[in-house]
C-alpha cells in the first residue's frame, strides 16, 4: 500500500512529496491505534506509590513517586506505553521517501483541493 502526502511551507516557497509505503497490515494497525488512543478518557490515576528504578529516580529526583504524578491519567499512560511503541514500530515496518518538488507547480496541482490553504501568509511586521 502507498500513502501519498505533501508539505508546504509559503513563507520559504519549498514543497515536498511524502510517500509512505508498506503492506496494509502496518497502516491499518497505525490507523486503529490513533482512533484508540483519541476516545481514552482522561481519568486521573489515583495516589498509588511505586518505586522508580535508578536511572528515572536520578532524572526525576524521588525514589517513590504515585501514578498520578508520574502519569497524570490513563489517557497519557496510554499514550506512553501502548500507543508510542506500536507506533514506531509500524513505523520501523513502513518506508518513507520525501521528494521536492517546484512551489509553482505544487501549488497549480493541489491549490484546487484546499484553495484557503494557499493564501499568502499575512506580513508580521507593518509598513513603515
Amino acid at each position: 500500500m502507498r500513502q501519498f502526502s505533501y508539505a508546504l511551507n509559503n513563507i520559504y516557497y519549498k514543497c515536498h512529496i511524502i510517500v509512505r509505503h508498506g503492506r496494509w497490515q502496518y497502516f491499518f494497525i497505525e490507523n486503529i491505534i490513533e482512533r484508540v488512543c483519541s476516545i481514552i478518557p482522561a481519568i486521573p490515576f489515583p495516589p498509588i506509590k511505586f518505586k522508580l528504578n535508578k536511572k528515572d529516580t536520578e532524572f526525576y529526583g524521588e525514589e517513590i513517586i504515585t501514578l498520578k504524578e508520574w502519569y497524570g491519567n490513563i489517557s497519557s499512560w496510554f499514550c506512553c506505553e501502548i500507543h508510542t511503541p506500536i507506533l514506531n514500530w509500524c513505523g520501523k515496518k513502513i518506508n518513507d521517501s520525501m521528494f521536492e518538488v517546484d512551489y509553482n507547480k505544487a501549488k497549480e496541482v493541489f491549490e484546487k483541493y484546499d484553495p484557503d490553504f494557499w493564501k499568502e501568509p499575512e506580513s508580521d511586521t507593518e509598513d513603515e
